[in-house]
C-alpha cells in the first residue's frame, strides 16, 4: 500500500503491548531452550492537519492491532 507524503501539524500515537514467554521444555520432553513468545499490541493515533480545517483524523499508516507468535531455540 502506498501512502502520499503529507505534513501533519500534531500527531499523537499511544498504545499498549502485552507479551509472555513460555518455556516449552518444562512441560514436554523436548530439547532444552525451546520457547514460545506470545504478544498482542494495540495502537491508537490521531493527527491534526491544517489542510482539513484542523480536524483530528486517524492515520492510515499506523497498524491498529497486531499479534506475534515467536518460536525460539536457545
Amino acid at each position: 500500500m502506498v501512502y502520499p507524503a503529507e505534513n501533519q501539524d500534531k500527531v499523537y500515537i499511544y498504545g499498549l503491548e502485552l507479551s509472555r514467554k513460555f518455556n516449552i521444555s518444562k512441560w514436554i520432553e523436548l530439547p532444552n531452550g525451546l520457547s514460545v513468545r506470545l504478544a498482542i499490541g494495540y495502537n491508537q493515533d490521531k493527527s491534526q492537519t491544517s489542510y482539513l480545517a484542523d480536524k483530528y483524523l486517524e492515520m492510515d499508516s499506523i497498524t491498529l492491532m497486531k499479534w506475534l507468535l515467536d518460536y525460539s531455540m536457545e
